[in-house]
């Protein structure tokens, strides 16, 4: 018995879920020489996620243009795995106008949700466009908001980088509602910028206390030299939950604590089984 669409699209899910990139292209390529099983943006969206776990970044990206060609609308799957392949690869300028085709688009289907900001977001800050990383945080804010009111929002120009942090999410359930990897990303990304004081406003505005978010918050304090800062910030940490200190954290607070508390310092590098035996 031949393979059907059905049959070929849980095979394709298969190599998705599995990283198997080049099975899942040799699949297509099957695809296409079978009358009646042509493949459609379906299709394509497990191939494109299928490369884009296996960090195939370039295949993604071919077989997005590919996708892109077929006589039917764009889905936000194979938006989102294409963004993720742009951050892979470090082509910000590319995921940057794949958000905003997604963002003024007017098919509730394309809808750019967290996942789509959060890897323009990443695209741009492994791009080292730290800036641009910071204004598309504070443009997914507005975008949140506008996305509750209107279904079609109008194209926005990104906000500078320094007056992002005035952007705040509102409305009801918001589609792009900012992540621990939102904020994290964009703490770190005006660390990385020099901008502590950003990097502060940024975190305490957001409300996120998640270990992510205060790691990042913490990297910038230590780049600071606010080792009174590291100090509290560590000890408000909570001792479980999405919140407490892990190993990252304990870094961070050692070299707060070396300067401050040199006994403390020792009791926490004993805690992460420095020193060895």
């Amino acid at each position: 018995v031949a393979a059907d669409a059905h049959a070929y699209s849980a095979a394709l899910g298969a190599c998705r879920k599995g990283g198997r990139w080049q099975r899942a292209c040799d699949l297509l390529g099957e695809m296409r020489e079978i009358d009646g099983v042509e493949p459609n943006g379906y299709s394509y969206s497990l191939a494109i996620g299928a490369c884009s776990r296996a960090g195939q970044s370039e295949a993604a990206l071919g077989l997005f243009e590919e996708r892109k060609a077929l006589d039917e609308p764009l889905d936000a799957y194979s938006c989102v795995a294409a963004l993720e392949a742009c951050a892979a690869s470090k082509q910000s300028s590319r995921a940057v106008a794949l958000l905003e085709e997604m963002e003024t688009s007017r098919d509730a289907s394309l809808t750019a949700n967290t996942f789509a900001w959060n890897a323009a977001m990443l695209a741009c800050s492994r791009a080292g466009e730290w800036a641009e990383a910071i204004a598309l945080y504070g443009k997914m804010g507005e975008y949140s908001s506008r996305r509750v009111e209107s279904p079609a929002p109008p194209r926005r120009r990104a906000p500078a980088a320094a007056a992002a942090v005035e952007a705040e999410a509102a409305g009801p359930a918001p589609v792009a509602a900012r992540s621990e990897h939102s904020v994290a990303t964009a703490v770190d990304a005006a660390r990385q910028l020099g901008d502590h004081a950003m990097a502060a406003e940024l975190y305490e505005k957001s409300g996120c206390r998640t270990t992510m978010a205060t790691n990042a918050y913490l990297g910038a304090l230590v780049a600071a030299a606010d080792w009174a800062g590291v100090v509290r910030t560590y000890e408000a940490m909570g001792g479980g939950g999405a919140g407490a200190a892990d190993e990252q954290s304990k870094l961070h607070a050692i070299e707060a604590y070396g300067k401050t508390d040199p006994e403390r310092a020792l009791e926490l590098f004993e805690e992460i089984g420095g020193g060895g035996e």
